[in-house]
C-alpha cells in the first residue's frame, strides 16, 4: 500500500501562494516529483494562515520517499526554494491518498474540481 507525503511549508515574507513565482516554483516541484514518484503531487494554502501551505503526495513506500529526498534532483529543487519558503514539518502517513478524492477551489478560475 502507497504512503502519503504530508508537508507543512511556510512562505517567506514578501511572498504569497498567489504569486506567478511561487505557481511556477510548484509547477516544477509537482513535475518533477510526480516523475519520479508516480504520484500526483498537490499544495493547498491554509485557509486560517495564508503563509502556511500544505504539500501532499504519495510513494510506493517510506524508503522510495527517503531516496527522492536525498537525491540531486531533489536538493537542486531544495536550493531553488529556499528564497521562497521553509520546511517546518514532514510526516509520513500510513493512509493510502491515491483511493481520496480531493475537492478544491481552482482560486485563478474560480471553478471547482475532483481530483
Amino acid at each position: 500500500m502507497p504512503i502519503t507525503e504530508l508537508a507543512a511549508l511556510q512562505l517567506l515574507p514578501s511572498n504569497n501562494f498567489h504569486s506567478s513565482h511561487i505557481s511556477k516554483l510548484f509547477r516544477v516541484i509537482s513535475t518533477r516529483q510526480s516523475a519520479v514518484s508516480n504520484f500526483p503531487l498537490y499544495f493547498f494554502e491554509d485557509t486560517t494562515e495564508e503563509s502556511i501551505i500544505y504539500l501532499i503526495s504519495s510513494w510506493n513506500d517510506v524508503d522510495s520517499h527517503m531516496k527522492w529526498i536525498e537525491s540531486d534532483a531533489n536538493q537542486e529543487l531544495l536550493r531553488l526554494s529556499i528564497p521562497y519558503l521553509k520546511v517546518l514539518r514532514l510526516f509520513h502517513l500510513d493512509v493510502d491518498f491515491t483511493g481520496v478524492e480531493i475537492t478544491f477551489r481552482v482560486h485563478h478560475y474560480g471553478e471547482s474540481l475532483c481530483v
